[in-house]
């Protein structure tokens, strides 16, 4: 009967930490999580949740420690091996951001954001044909993902597939107009497929949205347009 009612309490204390970290209410969602492994410290998902919240306190060591926890637990808890890779994306230590982003995805394919990070990883990296296929898998599943579709065209723009790189920047300006980095990018990638007048004339839509890069641009290509 003991180990009943702890187990009720333990999933109560569960849920209402859940919904406070949902709320954004991370002290409380701690505390919760406390009183969950007082009952049981091997309670995976309140050590993994404990550490989400923690992070977006400042303490991001003590989440490293409980979400590093969580996975020693259990190595195929995918959602710990993708909190950490976060963690560590936040961190802008890539590195080690790679090998648990890349262990998320191939544990569960369907965390499109997973794709996304690693792909921003890979762009940093240089690895742009790397980046580009992630950013493809991030865009089979959201169409509508203007970052996702921006950081491709980049990516293909990067590998000289200039062509390419203009569907992706024309579809992220039909997403969003007012995206002084797309008009920028093809203006810049028009220079490239010697569209000078196209190029010029993205510039200055650029200039107009506040991008500062675009000024040299307009500088350097275009002072006779």
């Amino acid at each position: 009967m003991i180990f009943r009612l702890s187990a009720q309490s333990e999933q109560m204390f569960l849920q209402r930490g859940n919904q406070k970290k949902i709320s954004g209410n991370y002290a409380g969602a701690i505390a919760d999580y406390n009183t969950v492994l007082e009952l049981n410290p091997t309670q995976k998902e309140a050590l993994c949740y404990r550490g989400y919240c923690k992070f977006y306190l400042y303490d991001q060591g003590g989440a490293l420690e409980d979400v590093s926890r969580a996975i020693a637990l259990d190595s195929f808890f995918t959602e710990a091996w993708f909190i950490r890779g976060l963690f560590y994306f936040e961190r802008k230590e890539f590195d080690v951001a790679l090998p648990d982003l890349s262990r998320a995805i191939k544990q569960a394919p369907s965390i499109t954001s997973a794709w996304y990070h690693r792909g921003l990883i890979y762009k940093s990296k240089e690895r742009f044909k790397e980046a580009e296929a992630d950013f493809d898998e991030v865009l089979q599943r959201e169409p509508a993902n203007e970052n996702a579709c921006l950081h491709r065209g980049l990516a293909r723009y990067e590998q000289k597939k200039y062509k390419e790189a203009l569907v992706d920047f024309n579809h992220c300006l039909t997403l969003n107009p007012n995206s002084g980095d797309a008009w920028y990018n093809r203006g810049l990638t028009y220079i490239y497929t010697k569209e000078t007048g196209k190029a010029c004339a993205d510039f200055k839509k650029a200039q107009d949205m506040g991008n500062l890069l675009a000024f040299a641009a307009l500088s350097k290509w275009c002072q006779s347009k």
